[in-house]
This record gives C-alpha cells, structure tokens and sequence, in this order.
C-alpha cells in the first residue's frame, strides 16, 4: 500500500506542480485585464482620443478580474500543494515522514475545494480529492515493516 501511495501522490503531486503553475500565471494574467483597461483610456486621453465602453462591457472586465483572482487563489493552493505531494511521494518510499505526507495530501485537497468552490465544479477534481484521501489512509502503515 506505501508503494501505490507513494506511486499515486508523486503523480497527481506533478499534475497539481503543473496545473497549479499554470491556472496561478493564467488567473495573475486575468486579474490584470482591468488594469490594461485603465492604462488604455490613459494613454488615449493623453494622446488626444477617447476610449468608450458600454456598461456591459466596464461590468465584463469587472467579472473577469473578480474570476482571475479566484484562478491565482486556487492555483496557487495546488501549486504548494503539488510541492508539498511531490516531498510526501519521496517519503512514501524512505518509508518516513507520516505526518509531512498527511500535511501534503491534506494541503492538497484544500487545493481542490478551493478550485471547486472558486473557479467551478468538475468531476476530476472530485477524483484527485479520493486519491489524497487514500494516500492518507496509505500513510497509516509507513514506519511499519512491509
């Protein structure tokens, strides 16, 4: 069991390492829109122009940030907690360090709530959430001989 543990949090560790990376950038990215907006109309009255934009529009960009920063929130929860799955992986297989591998995988399945509760819900998430909770329960026998 320490060695499917072990196997199963090394790579859904690396999945959330990756995934997390990029939703973090990708939200980051998106958090700023409103900025570029206020910059453009800036630098269009400094240039003489004018830049008009319907309220639909103003209430868009106000929703697209509002979602970039659940997306920076989110993966940059799975992002730490890809790091720590990746250290508590190492552990499954030094057969040391119960309680670092339940910090990762609880850390981890934090991660996943907060992408279920702001970005949305999908089923994958779901999964990765009964993977860690099996890794924890595969934690239970390390320090013990096989």
């Amino acid at each position: 069991m320490r060695i499917a543990g072990g196997i199963l949090l090394l790579v859904f560790g690396l999945w959330n390492l990756i995934g997390g990376g990029c939703t973090a950038f990708l939200g980051g990215a998106a958090s700023k829109v409103g900025d570029f907006q206020a910059e453009a109309a800036k630098a269009a009255k400094e240039a003489g122009g004018n830049i008009q934009m319907s309220e639909e529009a103003k209430k868009n960009l106000a929703q697209v940030g509002s979602s970039g920063q659940g997306l920076f929130i989110s993966g940059v929860a799975s992002l730490i907690g890809g790091l720590l799955s990746i250290i508590g992986g190492i552990m499954f297989f030094l057969n040391k360090g119960k309680m670092i591998i339940m910090i990762a995988c609880g850390v981890s399945v934090i991660g996943e709530i907060l992408s279920i509760a702001l970005v949305t819900f999908a089923i994958l998430y779901v999964i990765k959430i009964l993977v860690f909770g099996f890794c924890i329960f595969a934690s239970t026998k390390v320090g013990q001989e096989s």
